[in-house]
């Protein structure tokens, strides 16, 4: 068989990929799972943790991404786990349905974005995880398992959630979904003050709420959004045309912030009067409305998941520690929210959950990013979780202590691959 090099997305890591698999051919794929001494599925490669990189048999999305196809009546969809979110959100808006919450960006696999924790935003938002109904795996000794939340294989459905992809090769997953509806959404600049203070009342008041925070400016960028049946409460305010040169714009200013840091507070202001100034109005499904469609370049990006009750007091310190410590911060800096998870790796375990995403647009200069490490530090002492596929430092120690069935994973985990084939050098110091 050939062999065909592999490079992960930030170039640090190459791949080999021991040979060739069919598309959807998944007798030849459970084969090769047996075989392998170590395996992991490949997804797009948006992940700023080497959370997939492996130097052992690498399966590419393509292998796994079936078609999607519709349950009955029961608003059940089912699809191959390699096949994008975007694949499946066009289908399902095709058939007047949508997912209930959705991430903010659709180029990730649908097996890479359960794995992983991935999630949406809004009062009653899960992540993609949660929506789960069954799961088909190859299992380490090339089994094809059937796992859904009435099976007592593999314990629960809920161990699978968030799996990491440690408890075997996803192939096909099935998501409970609801009607399309369409949102009325209004996005504008507020102060932090305003915003920290009223953020209680918008959080109870509308379905979805995201706000965009602008570090060094003292100010976000809030959207609020309703869903509505008749006519739209009000008329689309566009953007202004030039909005579509931020990316470039924040591109050159933050290329700068490479040779001179203390550049970012001024290129902050500068991005925030030019592109986040202006009230926009928007209508549209959710998918459509709200889901970045592409991306111009390389991010590196680091999240943590906290207490909706202590997400306040926790940003206060936050800022203050960013400016104290001359911290200088890419915008945007993005908070979500989202109710309890049932994974037993899910980052939201408590009712209501507040996330918050940091971003260096310089993924060379990732590692010496000191905002990574100041949110870590600010967060980790609020009893905050990362992100398993973002940035973070958190010894194993501190990771258990986080999760009560992080334990509980681990010896699942060793009972069913008992020789580690789904581990990899990332994964292993916190699984093995």
């Amino acid at each position: 068989m050939g062999t065909t090099t592999w490079t992960s997305w930030n170039g640090r890591i190459k791949r080999p990929h021991q040979g060739y698999l069919s598309n959807n051919n998944l007798d030849e794929l459970a084969q090769a799972v047996a075989k392998a001494d170590k395996v992991r599925a490949l997804g797009y490669g948006k992940s700023s943790a080497d959370i997939v990189a492996s130097s052992g048999y690498n399966i590419p999305s393509s292998v796994l991404s079936k078609p999607a196809y519709l349950n009955g009546e029961r608003n059940i969809v089912t699809a191959g786990a390699g096949l994008s979110l975007a694949q499946l959100c066009v289908y399902l808006e095709q058939n007047g349905l949508a997912f209930a919450a959705l991430p903010d960006i659709d180029e990730i696999t649908l097996a890479g974005a359960v794995s992983t924790g991935t999630h949406g935003t809004g009062r009653q938002a899960l992540s993609l995880s949660d929506y789960l109904t069954e799961v088909t795996l190859i299992d380490a000794q090339g089994q094809t398992v059937v796992v859904n939340q009435s099976s007592d294989l593999y314990a629960s459905l809920d161990a699978l959630r968030v799996s990491l992809g440690l408890l075997g090769i996803m192939t096909q997953v099935s998501f409970r979904v609801e009607a399309l509806k369409q949102l009325a959404l209004v996005e504008k600049a507020m102060p932090d003050s305003e915003w920290l203070a009223s953020m209680d009342d918008n959080y109870q008041s509308y379905d979805f709420l995201r706000m965009l925070w602008l570090p060094h400016t003292n100010k976000a960028w809030v959207i609020k959004g309703q869903p509505f049946s008749d006519r739209p409460p009000f008329e689309p305010l566009d953007p202004p045309v030039f909005n579509r040169y931020r990316r470039l714009w924040s591109k050159r200013l933050y290329a700068l912030a490479g040779v001179i840091p203390s550049s970012v507070p001024c290129s902050n202001r500068l991005l925030q009067r030019t592109f986040f100034s202006k009230e926009v109005r928007r209508i549209g499904s959710l998918y459509q409305s709200t889901v970045t469609k592409s991306r111009s370049g390389t991010l590196e990006l680091a999240e943590w998941t906290i207490d909706r009750r202590d997400f306040a007091a926790c940003f206060k310190e936050l800022k203050q520690a960013f400016e104290r410590e001359k911290s200088w911060t890419h915008i945007p800096m993005d908070i979500r929210f989202i109710k309890k998870s049932k994974a037993w790796l899910g980052n939201a375990q408590s009712e209501e959950c507040v996330t918050m995403g940091c971003v260096t647009r310089n993924p060379a200069t990732a590692d010496s990013y000191k905002s990574f490490d100041v949110m870590e530090r600010v967060f980790l002492n609020h009893g905050a979780r990362p992100h398993w596929a973002k940035r973070f430092k958190a010894s194993p120690e501190t990771l258990s202590k986080l999760y009560p069935r992080y334990h509980d994973f681990v010896k699942l985990r060793r009972s069913l691959d008992p020789q580690g084939k789904f581990l990899n050098d990332y994964l292993a110091p916190y699984f093995e």
